[in-house]
């Protein structure tokens, strides 16, 4: 209780310093909003040890290093919303709902993910870990925006999909070492840039959302293999795409994107129409 106090009720020049608490406080926080919490208290309702937590990984310094939690985890990784990592089924929790404040997660950590449990809250990227490498939070009721700019410079992976995020989205201030960026089915809105992505991008899933505008595809990285853009309000009258893309295994828009689509040299390029109708797919990779 003294903990969920400190961490929710406490204005914030009365909160204690992070780098001062324990790492079993830290988690103690964390979870202590969160309707699973249970699962990691004993009988007596008192906090087990986090060495012996579901889903928690710690490193041989005894420090967090990872955090997996989830309620149900489809492992599909072909959906046009970007598939889901497996969670174990130990690791998985009974409750969902709840609140978590990312401030908390340890800065030891590389790996948190927290999907399918209908948590509330927003993600505040000036405090997550700059150890991270892979933020997983699906299907969630997280809300607010999402700064790319203060997202640590070393994550690889981020996937935000289906939650209430809101606002735009700044692609050109990705990390450099992102290679997947899952952002399907929020509130996102407003232009998108594509002209600094990362050099290393192969899957980029914006389906879903309220994008609006026009798009350049002439500068996307070579290695890319997934691009999902379809369900926004995107729409021009030519549409120029990169050709040089021998990785692109599927290139998904709106039919109703554009009537003319071209190469860098305004030749035609060819598209697929996909079942339904209403969305239409480029394929250059050579298999």
């Amino acid at each position: 209780m003294l903990f969920r106090l400190l961490a929710a009720d406490l204005p914030a020049v009365a909160r204690p310093d992070k780098a001062s608490m324990s790492q079993q406080m830290l988690m103690e926080i964390l979870v202590g909003s969160l309707a699973c919490a249970d699962a990691f208290r004993d009988t007596n309702g008192c906090f087990k040890d986090v060495s012996c937590w579901n889903g928690v990984d710690l490193d041989l310094d005894g420090n967090v290093s990872s955090i997996r939690w989830a309620y149900y985890v489809d492992s599909d990784q072909d959906s046009d919303e970007g598939g889901r990592e497996y969670v174990e089924e130990e690791d998985r929790l009974t409750n969902t709902g709840g609140f978590v404040d990312f401030q908390w997660i340890p800065d030891t950590v590389t790996t948190f993910s927290l999907s399918d449990l209908n948590v509330q809250g927003s993600i505040d990227t000036t405090a997550l870990p700059e150890s991270l490498a892979y933020l997983q939070v699906d299907t969630n009721s997280l809300n607010g925006t999402f700064d790319t700019k203060a997202l640590p410079r070393g994550l690889e992976e981020v996937r935000i999909c289906r939650n209430k995020i809101s606002g735009s989205l700044d692609m050109t201030q990705l990390p450099t070492a992102l290679q997947a960026f899952y952002a399907a089915c929020n509130c996102l809105c407003g232009s998108l840039d594509f002209s600094r992505l990362p050099d290393g991008l192969r899957s980029l899933s914006l389906v879903n959302n309220l994008f609006s505008g026009t798009i350049d595809l002439r500068h996307v990285p070579k290695c890319v293999e997934f691009i999902q853009l379809c369900g926004n309000k995107l729409r021009q009258s030519e549409l120029c795409v990169a050709t040089d893309l021998p990785h692109l295994f599927s290139l998904t828009l709106d039919k109703a994107i554009t009537k003319k689509i071209v190469d860098e040299s305004g030749k035609p390029v060819k598209a697929v129409t996909r079942p339904g109708g209403r969305t239409i797919e480029m394929r250059f990779r050579v298999l």
